[in-house]
């Protein structure tokens, strides 16, 4: 592990203005196991290490005794206990799992969220994959996309926005509009709703600030209300902004 938290409160902490306090404690927190390990068969926890105050004066510069009475009071105070043997100690830093185990949570945490997002994504690309397959074209039923973009500019020129790209969306749409027609040829019939869509004063714009387009006609149920005539002009001057409002209102 390539580094420890230093919280915000040991500024606060008790021991702050004292620098041998400060720089044994330090120094323990560095030199902790960060994982269970095991030293000549002794189990060494997370948060603890196995030295003396002959090694700990090396790491600080400070005298021997003053680093007895430095660990001495940082027991006292509760924040290391110490196993003593005729050879060593086990020190443990208390309260190590609450300021340095909390990073490595917020890391599996993190960790986790990103194999969510990224098992999301693959749903995602596995989803739009199997859409793109169920709507490809087999060998037997090629679609003209030429002729319906050719059919479309040149019945609704200079009238409705024009198809400049037969894009995959517009491909994919125009498929599955003549799978759900289960129309063998579906370009009279195409040609037929252009005509319908000119023929309707609200379609085409002529009565209202709105107008249909070659993608909104391709939706199967806008194709169907079309063919059944719900869009056929109405007697009156008002016609066109009574159908705008019940097509705002979902009624048409």
């Amino acid at each position: 592990m390539g580094f420890v938290k230093l919280h915000r409160e040991l500024s606060n902490w008790e021991w702050a203005d004292s620098p041998n306090h400060l720089s044994v404690f330090i120094n323990l927190l560095l030199r902790v196991n960060y994982q269970p390990k095991t030293w000549r068969g002794i189990e060494v926890n997370a948060g603890e290490v196995i030295t003396g105050r002959k090694k700990i004066a090396e790491w600080t510069g400070i005298k021997e005794s003053t680093v007895f009475r430095v660990l001495k009071d940082l027991e006292t105070c509760g924040e290391l206990n110490i196993k003593k043997t005729n050879k060593y100690s086990i020190i443990s830093m208390v309260k190590w799992s609450q300021f340095q185990l909390d990073e490595q949570q917020e890391n599996n945490k993190r960790t986790t969220n990103e194999q969510q997002m990224n098992t999301t994504k693959e749903r995602k690309e596995r989803k739009e994959r199997k859409e793109y397959i169920n709507t490809s074209e087999n060998p037997t039923e090629r679609i003209d996309y030429e002729f319906y973009s050719n059919c479309w500019n040149t019945l609704t020129v200079n009238i409705l926005p024009q198809v400049t790209r037969m894009t995959d969306a517009r491909k994919r749409a125009l498929k599955i509009l003549i799978r759900n027609t289960g129309s063998q040829d579906f370009k009279p019939e195409f040609e037929s709703l252009v005509k319908k869509v000119l023929e309707s004063d609200f379609l085409s714009g002529k009565n209202s600030a709105w107008h249909a387009t070659f993608d909104w006609c391709l939706k199967s149920a806008n194709y169907t209300k079309i063919i059944e005539g719900n869009y056929k002009n109405k007697n009156g001057s008002n016609a066109g902004a009574n159908d705008l409002d019940a097509f705002m209102k979902g009624e048409l």
